[in-house]
C-alpha cells in the first residue's frame, strides 16, 4: 500500500467513526420515545452538566497529547457500548457519542490534514448517513465549499494571534476561519467580512456564514475573537 492509499484509507476510516457514533446518537434519542418532554429535559441537563464538569477536569491541564487523544477515544467508545437502563444514561451516551465524533473532526482538522480531507470524511460520513437513513444520495459539486478553496490548508489559531488581532482588529478583516460544532452552537465556515465601531455597540465585526449565504451579522470583537481562539485559520498553503 503506497502513501496516498493509506491516506485515503485513513480518511474513510475517519468517516466510518464519524458516521457511526453520529448515527448512535440519533438510534439513543429514538429509545426515548413517549417519555414526557420534563423528564427528557431535566434527564438531559443532569447529564450533560455531569459530562461538562469531567470535560472541564480532563482539559484543565491544558492540550492534550496524542497518546491522551487516544486514550479518551477509548472512553468515549466504551461508554457507547453500554446498554441504557435508565434516561440519564441514554443522555451520558449520546454526549460520549457526539464528543467522539467532534474529536474526529478535530483530528482530522490538524497537519498533515488539510481543509479539503476535512471536507472529504464530512462528505463520506453523510453518504453514509444518507444511505442507512434510505435517503438519496447528494449531487456531486464541483466545489465543496465557497469560503474554502480546496487547495488551502489551515492551521491552529495561537494565542499571540489572538493578542495580535486585539492589538490591530482591522488585520482580522478577510480571514477565513473553520469552526468545530460546541455544544453551545453548530460550527463551520466564516469570513470576517468587515470590522466597524458603532457608536451604540462599540467595536464589531460583521461576519458571513457559508451556511447562511451572503447574509452579513454584526458581533462584538470579543465575541469573535472567542469563536476565533477555538478555530483554524484558512491559508493558502502559508
Amino acid at each position: 500500500m503506497n502513501s496516498d492509499e493509506a491516506r485515503q484509507r485513513q480518511l474513510e476510516e475517519y468517516a466510518r467513526q464519524y458516521y457511526t457514533y453520529t448515527q448512535l446518537c440519533s438510534d439513543t434519542m429514538t429509545g426515548a420515545q413517549g417519555v414526557p418532554d420534563s423528564e427528557l429535559e431535566a434527564a438531559h441537563a443532569r447529564a450533560s452538566s455531569a459530562f461538562c464538569e469531567e470535560q472541564r477536569v480532563r482539559t484543565a491541564s491544558g492540550p492534550q497529547t496524542p497518546e491522551q487523544t487516544q486514550l479518551y477515544l477509548k472512553e468515549l467508545a466504551a461508554t457507547c457500548e453500554k446498554t441504557p437502563t435508565s434516561l440519564d444514561e441514554r443522555f451520558r451516551i449520546i454526549n460520549a457519542a457526539s464528543a467522539y465524533a467532534q474529536t474526529v473532526m478535530a483530528l482530522v482538522s490538524m497537519p498533515p490534514w488539510t481543509v479539503a480531507d476535512s471536507l472529504a470524511v464530512l462528505r463520506m460520513a453523510t453518504q453514509m448517513l444518507q444511505a442507512h437513513n434510505g435517503q438519496p444520495p447528494l449531487p456531486d459539486l464541483p466545489q465543496q465549499s465557497k469560503l474554502v478553496p480546496n487547495n488551502s490548508t489551515t492551521r491552529r489559531v495561537t494565542p499571540e494571534d489572538i493578542a495580535h488581532w486585539r492589538l490591530h482588529p482591522e488585520k482580522l478583516v478577510r480571514k477565513t476561519f473553520l469552526k468545530p460544532d460546541t455544544r453551545e452552537d453548530m460550527g463551520g465556515a466564516f469570513l470576517v467580512v468587515d470590522y466597524v465601531v458603532k457608536l451604540s455597540t462599540g467595536r464589531c465585526y460583521e461576519i458571513q456564514w457559508e451556511e447562511t449565504g451572503e447574509e452579513v451579522f454584526t458581533e462584538g470583537v470579543e465575541y469573535v475573537l472567542e469563536m476565533v481562539a477555538i478555530s483554524e485559520l484558512v491559508t493558502m498553503g502559508e
